[in-house]
């Protein structure tokens, strides 16, 4: 894997962990149609990662997380809606969510933090496509758990 290691959590709708895509998609409360795209929301909110208790650890710039978020994969689905949570962060940093590993794809930080013992959240509309879902990337030379939850969804 280079210079990095990879760990991944796979999720599946309901809170069942599965190794492949599932081939429903969660409860759906409300969507509205927009440009040819419906964004429907997710009723309640799936968690998809906590890494404080799903034995994955702290995420760093040299530990992204793989997110491979069941139910979203080959289903017309461009987009997951997620509440990404930082909480007992270690030094400053940042962390940014990809598709599909696809590094550099979103330049642009999710949530910031200063210091340790921060918890902030943010919401962020993060393309989902290919097989693996999403990655949570960690900028800087802080380290931090995540919690993220999927709220929503974008399909074409």
């Amino acid at each position: 894997m280079g210079l990095f290691s990879r760990r991944s959590l796979i999720a599946g709708v309901g809170g069942a962990a599965v190794a492949t895509a599932a081939t429903q998609l969660p409860k759906v409360g409300a969507s509205a149609t927009t440009g040819g795209a419906t964004v429907q929301l997710v009723v309640p909110p799936e968690r998809i990662a906590d890494t404080r208790s799903d034995g994955t650890g702290r995420i760093s710039a040299s530990d992204p997380l793989d997110m491979f978020v069941g139910g979203l994969i080959g289903t017309g689905v461009v987009g997951a809606l997620l509440n990404i949570t930082v909480t007992e962060t270690l030094g400053a940093g940042f962390v940014v969510a990809n598709a599909d590993n696809a590094a550099g794809t979103n330049p642009t930080s999710n949530i910031n933090w200063s210091a340790d013992g921060q918890t902030l959240a943010n919401l962020a509309l993060v393309p989902a496509v290919g097989t693996r879902g999403v990655t949570l990337t960690v900028g800087g030379p802080g380290s931090t758990h995540a919690v993220v939850d999927l709220v929503g969804f974008l399909m074409q």
